[in-house]
């Protein structure tokens, strides 16, 4: 039995039309199905969890910067902080900046 195709080139041999006279391709499918789900599967996994991390950073990173900027920090100190510019940083965190602020100050009202 001839092994089984390692290069891209060998697969595209392999499945060419003249090689499969006669050979029943539902053997060969069921071959290459559970590897190829297995291999998505095991991408799609490590991409979900790409994605939560990026989310947790994400949500990290603006704690972060939101405190600093509570703490007093100017817009510019944080964007040099960050690399970026005074604007940028107040425009990627002014929002969350600002409704902590709001929720400090309604927490200090309600006492």
């Amino acid at each position: 039995m001839k092994s089984r195709p390692s290069t891209k080139r060998e697969l595209s041999q392999a499945i060419s039309p003249g090689v499969w006279v006669g050979v029943d391709r539902s053997d060969v499918r069921r071959d290459l199905v559970a590897p190829l789900a297995a291999a998505r599967d095991r991408v799609e996994a490590v991409r979900d969890a790409a994605r939560r991390q990026i989310q947790e950073a994400e949500e990290e990173l603006t704690r972060a910067v939101t405190k600093t900027w509570l703490f007093g920090a100017s817009w510019q100190a944080i964007g040099t902080i960050l690399g970026i510019s005074r604007q940028a940083a107040a425009q990627r965190f002014g929002a969350a900046a600002r409704e902590a602020l709001r929720r400090r100050e309604l927490d200090q009202e309600n006492g």
